[in-house]
Formats: structure tokens, sequence, C-alpha cells
């Protein structure tokens, strides 16, 4: 997602000036007294990762310290995904975690999760068999939307108990991270040998997207908003 930045700068001054005649000599008094006002750029800043896994579908760990400097294995992240084959009644690690950057702006936050060619895999399975792990307490589904492509586009936005509507998250003095919206993904067992090759080209892709609180009343609002520009950008490339 590319996010347009301004910078904003605002100047007001105050300046007095006398004037007097004294034998017929024209003397200045001046004063002046400026006030700056600086408007630093706030962001808005996320990262999306999910467990890397080798080629046996096994995460993938390193070498690293804890807090203390002392060594612990630590599982690795990747940003690019994971590749699965379909294989019925296969389960699979597969966890899209979204992370708020330290410092971000306080923020609406949603995940896109985009299923293809989701006509054919419907037949035997549906999104919570599909994910039978996934968070709808942190994550609520608002859209749900079937495509001409035969692929399935789910809307989930992050929520709390408190404020559904209204609920964002602000960055920390550090990174951190907010819920797995799910852990696994599950084949459905009733696949075919004859159906898989339809199946050919079946992804689940999750887009992790984020904008700013400050200026709209509601989440539905803020992310109007949020489809108008990525929509118009996408128009002009």
């Amino acid at each position: 997602m590319k996010t347009g930045k301004k910078v904003l700068l605002g100047v007001s001054g105050a300046a007095l000036l006398v004037a007097g005649s004294i034998a017929g000599t024209l003397a200045y008094l001046t004063s002046t007294e400026e006030v700056v006002n600086t408007f630093t750029i706030g962001k808005v800043d996320i990262d999306l990762t999910e467990t890397e896994l080798d080629e046996n579908y096994q995460p993938v760990t390193e070498a690293g310290t804890d807090a203390d400097g002392a060594p612990i294995t630590v599982t690795k992240r990747t940003d690019e995904g994971n590749e699965y084959r379909i294989v019925p009644g296969a389960e699979y690690i597969k966890d899209p975690t979204l992370t708020i950057k330290k410092n971000s702006e306080e923020a609406y936050i949603r995940l896109m999760v985009n299923i293809t060619n989701w006509n054919e895999m419907s037949k035997y399975t549906n999104v919570a068999d599909l994910f039978p792990d996934l968070d709808d307490t942190h994550w609520e589904r608002k859209t749900t939307k079937k495509n001409d492509d035969g692929s399935l586009l789910l809307e989930y936005r992050y929520v709390t108990d408190d404020a559904k509507d209204k609920d964002t998250v602000t960055g920390k003095a550090e990174d951190y991270n907010l819920e797995p919206l799910f852990e696994t993904i599950v084949i459905p067992q009733t696949i075919t040998t004859e159906s898989m090759e339809k199946l050919e080209g079946f992804k689940v892709t999750v887009q992790g997207h984020a904008i700013q609180s400050t200026g709209f009343d509601t989440a539905d609002a803020a992310w109007k908003a949020f489809d108008a520009q990525e929509n118009a950008a996408e128009a002009t490339e």
C-alpha cells in the first residue's frame, strides 16, 4: 500500500510599527514577535508475516537471544508466504499476524482474505472448516464478496468487546503483534483425485490494511475513504 504523506507548516506573526516626528526627525520604533507552529509527520506503519515453513511444512528456526542476552531458538517469519500442496485431509500451519510498528498513529486495522477458485473449493468445504481456529473474537468479518472470477473476498476488522465500530490500535514504544487471524489451514478430506485438476490455482492471499482514525467518525467512513484512494491509485497505474 502506498501512503501519501504531507508536511503542514503554519506560521502566524504579529508586528507593531510606530512612527513619530520629533524636531523634523523621523524615527521608527519597531517590535516583532513571531509564533511558528511546526507539524511533524505522523505515520501508520504495519507489517504482515506468517511462520516460515521448510519443505516438510515445519517451522524454520534460527539461533537468537532473549531480552537478557541468553541464547534461544527463534521461529523465523516471512512476508512472502509459503507454498502448500493440495493433499486431502492435510493440515498446514498458516498464521497471518499483523505487527503494529512502534510509535504508529492511532489507526483502524483490517485484513483482507482472498481465496481463488472458491467456486470449486466450496463444493468440499466452507470458511469455518478451511480455517478451523479463526479468531472471531478479535477479528470480525464485515463483508463477504463473491467475485466474477470465482474467488471469494473476506474483510476482517480488528475489534474489541468495547466499541467494535470505533476500535483502533496505536503504536507503542516497541513493535507488537495483534492476534493471528487464524493459525492453520485444513484441506478437505473429501476432495477426489478427479477434482484435483479443477482446483489448480487455488490460493489464499491475506493483505493487511491500516488507516489513521483521526478525521473519521466511524470505521465505515475510514474504510470508504481508504478504498476510494486505493481505487484512484490503481486507475492511474
